[in-house]
């Protein structure tokens, strides 16, 4: 009898990797208000900065949001219009490099967790592809897959700034299972926001299963009733059986 899935999507924040970043915090924005004011004077303190990045991003928020059910700017085009702001000649690496500075001196805290490059590479060993499928900026992500070792465990990649909308929409998930080829009758989604991962994966066809790790949102509650299965924080063991059969999900559904 053939395996029931063939492909398992995963999050990436709470789902593989754990992470505290405050980008609402006063760090950041210290640190572009330092950058830009070491090269010109257009803009008097830190909460200036932050006022006109909020500008430049609202109506780029907007037209995403006319496009898709819930849109994703790209961050790197409001950092690019701040050097326009700033009248400093930029180009893509500049810009990209100051993002990830911002990313820097907001994060306190980046590690996988235990066990999620032995599952990603035992789900592959198995024949199932994995695919990241994150609501993300890629200015942030693609240097923290790099930093933690993680992108080579991975299939394939899809950040949601890089494509214009992010999850719950299920055009998002609809992107990664047209790229995939994959059926959604055989993918489960693996995640730790409820709204984004787990709903927003039933509503595209998948199989869904929710891990509430200590960045899961508050809301959550800590459970997914919506879920095929919920777990106490990442137990890959239980996410591998699933993905390979060896866990009936009629049976054991909503573990916790």
């Amino acid at each position: 009898m053939p395996q029931r899935f063939t492909t398992v999507f995963f999050d990436l924040y709470g789902t593989l990797l754990d992470i505290r970043t405050d980008e609402d915090g006063p760090e950041g924005w210290q640190y572009l208000w330092e950058y830009f004011h070491s090269r010109c004077d257009i803009w008097p303190d830190a909460t200036a900065v932050r006022r006109d990045f909020k500008r430049i991003q609202a109506p780029l928020q907007a037209e995403a949001d006319r496009r898709y059910e819930v849109g994703e700017v790209e961050v790197r085009k409001v950092f690019a219009a701040l050097f326009d702001q700033a009248g400093l000649p930029h180009d893509w690496r500049d810009v990209d490099d100051l993002a990830w500075s911002f990313r820097k001196a907001t994060t306190t805290l980046l590690r996988p967790y235990p066990g999620a490059f032995d599952l990603l590479e035992a789900l592959k060993s198995a024949g199932l592809r994995v695919v990241l499928v994150s609501n993300a900026q890629a200015s942030y992500t693609d240097p923290e897959l790099d930093l933690t070792g993680l992108r080579p465990h991975l299939d394939r990649i899809f950040i949601s700034s890089d494509c214009g909308v992010k999850k719950p929409d299920p055009a998002f998930f609809r992107m990664a299972l047209d790229a995939e080829g994959a059926d959604p009758d055989r993918t489960v989604m693996v995640g730790n926001d409820r709204g984004a991962d787990i709903i927003g994966g039933n509503r595209s066809g998948l199989t869904t299963v929710y891990l509430a790790t200590g960045i899961s949102p508050g809301s959550d509650g800590g459970f997914s009733p919506e879920a095929d299965l919920s777990l106490a924080g990442a137990d890959y063991d239980q996410v591998f059986d699933l993905a390979t059969g060896g866990l009936n999900i009629g049976g054991d559904r909503n573990q916790s």
